[in-house]
């Protein structure tokens, strides 16, 4: 059984975002989809917000997660859902056709981290991070960059704060 949903009021991801200049373009646009729709949504524990998005079959280079509901944002970014937030470990990934991401990535998660609101998943690794002490069920945020392609997963854990 899922644990109770709580949410200590803290400076969250979103607040730490207007501190760092981000990519421009696709990666941008990627950055500010999972910033709003995944994580900023998730910290709130809200549902992912998919209101005026139409359901479309990703490319092959998008690698979605069986079982995720695609929606395409751009012809080069995608938003996927899997689960229900309200009532299920819930994650949202944002997969975009650009590069550059990881060293953004790596300069909000270090404020992040200075603030004491996210953590490294493991050793001092930040491009895989998760919630520390403010809420449960825990959130992981991690971006992977391969062959061209970027993807910010935002997930919640089985672990508690």
């Amino acid at each position: 059984m899922l644990a109770a949903r709580t949410v200590t009021p803290v400076l969250t991801l979103i607040s730490a975002l207007t501190l760092i200049p981000f990519a421009a373009t696709a990666g941008e646009n990627a950055w500010k989809l999972a910033s709003k729709h995944c994580v900023g949504a998730f910290e709130r524990l809200n549902p992912v917000d998919t209101s005026g998005m139409t359901p479309a079959e990703a490319p092959a280079w998008a690698a979605v997660e069986e079982g995720a509901e695609t929606f395409e944002v751009a012809p080069e970014i995608f938003l996927m859902v899997k689960g229900d937030i309200e009532t299920e470990l819930a994650s949202c990934t944002v997969v975009a056709q650009a590069e550059g991401l990881t060293d953004d990535f790596l300069g909000w998660a270090k404020e992040a981290a200075l603030i004491d609101i996210y953590g490294p998943v493991e050793g001092d690794d930040l491009t895989h991070i998760e919630t520390i002490d403010w809420r449960e069920p825990r959130m992981e945020v991690k971006i992977e960059e391969k062959d061209g392609v970027t993807w910010i997963h935002t997930f919640e854990v089985d672990k508690e704060a």
